[in-house]
Order: C-alpha cells, then structure tokens, then sequence
C-alpha cells in the first residue's frame, strides 16, 4: 500500500512557475499532499548604473523612460528575517521530501536554502530539478540527497517513494563517492499528465519579509498554461531548446518539442473558465505557433469553447501571415518578436538564430497591420560583438514599426551551452559596457518612434553621447516628454472595483488622449486599487484608480 507522503516544493523569484505546479499535480494525483512555497517575486528594480558584476541579467525597459534593471539576488536578496519565515513555515509544514526547482544562478540560494532547512528538517530527504541542476548535478548533490535529470513528472514519484532511489531513471546521486546518474527515461506522454496545480490551497510567497497567500500576488483571472516542452529553434544562448544536449550528456535521448494534444490544452482551459472565472490566456510555449497543423486544430477548438484573449510567443521563422490573422482573430492581443541580434551575420552564426533582417521586418510590419503592438527583444552584452557589427543594426531598426514595448537584455551565458562552449573555443574580447549601453539607447531611440529616430543624428555627431552613454538616457527622457500621442493602457477584460491592478489586465494602443494612463506606467499601476468598474477595450484614466493608500 502506498504511503502518503508530505512534499515541501520550493521555488524563486516567480509568481507562477509552472514546473512545480505541475508536480504539485502530478504528486496530488499519487495521493501525496503537497506544499508550495514560492521564495521571492520577480519583480525587477530600477537600477542607477549597469552592475558589471551581476549574477542575474539585467536589462533595460522603452517603457519606462529607457531605465536600467536588475533582476533576481542582484538586487532583490532574501533577508535574514525572510530566510527565518522560510525554516519556520518549513518546520510547520514538516515534509518527508523537500523539493528545490532551480536554475544554475540559483545555485548558491539553493545551497543556503538547504542547509538552513537541514536544521529544522534533520530527517527529511532532500532533492533539487530544473535546469541548473540537471547541467550541474555534482555541484547540488553537495547539498542535497538527489537530483533529477531532465523532465521530472515521471522522476518525481520514485524520488518521493522508494526508500533510495538511486537507480531509478532520471536520478543522479553520489555512490561511493562518485557521480551516479541513473538511464534517462523519457516517456513523453503529456496528455496522461494532470493539469497543473492551480489550487489555492497550500501555496505561499515569501517576500517583503512578508508571508503572503500566492494567488494575491498575481492576476487571477490571467491563466497561464503552457501546450508542449522544449523549443523548435536552435538557439546557442537559450536552455528552452537544449533537452536533446543536456540529455545527451548522460547518454540519454530526447525530443526538441514534444506537444499536448489540442483536446488536452482545451480540457484544461474549460477546467480553468469554470472553477477559475479566467478572462485572459498567457501562453507560455517557446514558439506558439511552429506546428501549423495542430494550430489549426486547437485554433478551431479554442474559438468554439475557450474565446478568451490571450499572449502568446510567435516567431518569424515559425510563423506566416495566414497564422497571424486567424490569431489575431481568435483573440491574440500581444505577442513578441525576438531580434536578439541586430547583426544578421550574429543573429545566425554565432546566436543560432537563422532569420533575415528582411524576415524579421515582413514580419514585424504584419503584426502592426493586425493593430498589435509588438514587443521587441534584443540581447546585447554579446562579447562576439563589436561596434562596427552593432552599428550594421541602424539601418535595419530604422525599417522595423515603432513602438514603446522595447527590452534590452544582457547576454548571460549558461554552463555548458552552446553558446558558452563557442566562447570557450573562440574567447572573443568583450567591448566595454559604455559601448553596449551607448548602443543599447541608440536602439531604443530608433525604435521607440520617429522623434527619437530623428535625434539619433545629433547623437552620431557629437562624442560627449558615445563618452558618457548616460546622457543618451537623458535625452531620450526629455524627448519622450514632449511627445503628445503616447501609447496608452485599456482595459483587456472588465475590471470590478476595489480590484488589485494588475499590468496583466492591460494592452497598449496609441492614443491622443492626454487624461488616459501611459504605457509607461503599466508597472506603476500594478497594486493600485480600481476606484470603479471598468469595461473591456476602455482606456485606464488616472483618476479611475487610488494613487496611494492614503488616497483611498
């Protein structure tokens, strides 16, 4: 007879993370009780200056007047008093297992965690999974009992029941003082799996040296689910796409993509509209739209019983006119478009991304034909650049739609990437970050919109900007400040007073209307309180929410 166990599921800086809901489920359906505590928000913090020493990425935002971010331990560490909330609410609980989801720059956060626990848990077993873990299971297995390679909805039963677990497919463990790992497994039936946890019962956040319940710290009517594991792309700097390398490693085999089946993906939404009352979809997959038959499919079946809005991840390799429209059509509000590089000659060699600017372009300009504003991403900090293959960019930014949905990042590599492993062989020489900061603005500027654009001459023309990049900040703040026909918030779904806003709630569209919430401020809002009720498609004014406690 199978003994009911207690599980101890703890993960960082996320309000959703999907992995462990999904064990959570998967744990719940074999009859154990399960407990999730989710450490930290990721919530980003507006930094002064780029922070060269950085663990975690940092980027910077269109939207919010071309500001710096830094994510994660950087800037948002766990306190001691939060470190004790978390070995107190561990102790109440008192697991048999304690299960640490991590990714590789949680690393020492997962070592700190698991020895203050070891404390208050002395008989517990303790077991880690994610990426981190599965590229680096030697460094955990410092700390912990196990690790699971891989996909973990099928490893975590036999890491929770069996007495030692040792040979069961998936695990790794030190075994005479030597790394073990177990034959890797990966029966990859999705649609056999139990939908993910999204139960309130169970689930904390702990921040602000604060415990709070989870679902008061997201939207609860914006579901996120995601239809398929792995990613059709191949790109060098993202794990999303990596499972066949990471399995390979141990000798084990593995799909790029393995996809639920559109039945599926639809029960668990009819699931979630009737216990849930969701009014808004997030779609989580690498690239939504890469299967153009099972699109079809669930498209069709997503018009007839779901008929939601929804974000999804698109792509302009993966994805023609054809799909955008009837997306667009079944209700897609938003969507990205990743130009990671805007070197061509980048983008494909050395990032594995093989798209054209011409591509990208078509693209970009049939999202904005369909009214969506779209959101785009790229990544410098790339040391393969340099200044003459970042300048190649301007031309071809200048060609793209404008919009204020621009994110920056800072290229982090992963042990044991692809990427990693082409800077080992080749050891390109960074730039300096002046120079990816003096680039990183000259981007924002030219996208942002045609007032920007149009100042980028004086920049090229006057040293001082390239000196000190900080003034391009400046500039493109006093610009944006000037500018009357902004991009304004409106409402996604209706909003009921005394409702906690939510930037989920909201989607950009341009507007005149100088009396109607900036994009800018769609983070700003977040917390706010509704002073009113307030309808799908309408425009978000500031006096329709309390600006303060105070005020309230």
């Amino acid at each position: 007879m199978r003994q009911r166990k207690k599980i101890l599921l703890i993960s960082y800086y996320g309000r959703v993370c999907l992995s462990t809901k999904v064990l959570s489920a998967v744990l719940r359906d074999a009859g154990h009780q399960t407990h999730l505590i989710y450490l930290k928000d990721d919530r980003s913090t507006q930094v002064d200056t780029i922070n060269p020493d950085s663990k975690c990425f940092q980027f910077i935002r269109a939207d919010i007047g071309g500001a710096i971010y830094g994510s994660g331990t950087d800037v948002n560490p766990v306190t001691p008093i939060e470190m004790d909330l978390l070995a107190q609410k561990a102790l109440e609980i008192d697991p048999d297992v304690v299960a640490l989801s991590s990714r590789s720059v949680h690393l020492d956060l997962s070592r700190t965690v698991s020895r203050r626990l070891k404390e208050v848990l002395p008989r517990a077993r303790f077991i880690a999974g994610g990426y981190g873990p599965s590229l680096e299971p030697e460094k955990y297995l410092e700390f912990v009992d196990y690790v699971c390679i891989g996909k973990g909805d099928s490893a975590i039963i036999d890491l929770v029941e069996q007495a030692d677990p040792a040979s069961s497919p998936n695990v790794a463990s030190i075994i005479n003082g030597r790394l073990h790992v177990s034959a890797l497994d990966n029966p990859r039936d999705l649609d056999a799996r139990p939908f993910a946890d999204w139960g309130l019962e169970n689930k904390i956040m702990i921040e602000d040296d604060t415990v709070f319940p989870l679902h008061t710290k997201y939207d609860p009517k914006s579901y996120v689910v995601i239809a398929s594991e792995g990613c059709p792309s191949n790109c060098t700097y993202c794990q999303a796409c990596q499972w066949p390398s990471i399995y390979a490693l141990y000798g084990g085999r593995a799909k790029k993509v393995v996809m639920r089946s559109p039945d599926n993906v639809i029960d668990e939404l009819k699931e979630a509209k009737a216990n849930l009352n969701i009014t808004t979809i997030q779609f989580m997959d690498s690239i939504f739209t890469w299967n153009k038959r099972w699109l079809r499919t669930f498209l069709d079946l997503y018009d007839r019983y779901i008929a939601l809005p929804f974000f999804c991840y698109t792509d302009a390799r993966f994805t023609n006119s054809e799909q955008l429209e009837r997306l667009k059509d079944s209700g897609m509000f938003s969507t990205t478009i990743g130009i990671q590089s805007v070197d061509e000659w980048t983008r494909s060699k050395v990032m594995g991304r093989n798209v054209s600017n011409e591509q990208i372009i078509a693209f970009a300009k049939e999202v904005a034909s369909l009214e969506i504003l779209p959101t785009y991403d790229i990544i410098v900090w790339n040391p393969f650049e340099t200044n003459e293959s970042l300048a190649s960019g301007v031309e071809f930014l200048k060609r793209l739609p404008k919009s204020n949905r621009i994110f920056i990042y800072e290229l982090k590599s992963f042990p044991k990437s692809a990427f990693s492993r082409l800077a080992e062989k080749w050891n390109p020489t960074p730039l300096a970050h002046s120079d990816y900061l003096y680039w990183s603005w000259i981007f924002m500027m030219i996208l942002r919109s045609r007032k920007t654009e149009k100042s980028i001459d004086k920049v090229f023309s006057d040293n001082a900007y390239k000196k000190n990049p900080y003034l391009l900040r400046d500039l493109y703040q006093d610009l944006l400040k000037t500018m009357n026909d902004r991009e304004r918030l409106f409402c996604i779904r209706p909003i009921d007073r005394g409702e906690t806003l939510r930037p989920t709630m909201f989607v950009e569209k341009t507007s005149p209307d100088a009396t109607g919430v900036v994009g800018e401020d769609r983070h700003y809002i977040g917390g706010k309180t509704a002073r009113r009720s307030l309808q799908a498609g309408e425009l978000l004014h500031y006096k329709d929410f309390y600006a303060s406690y105070q005020d309230k």
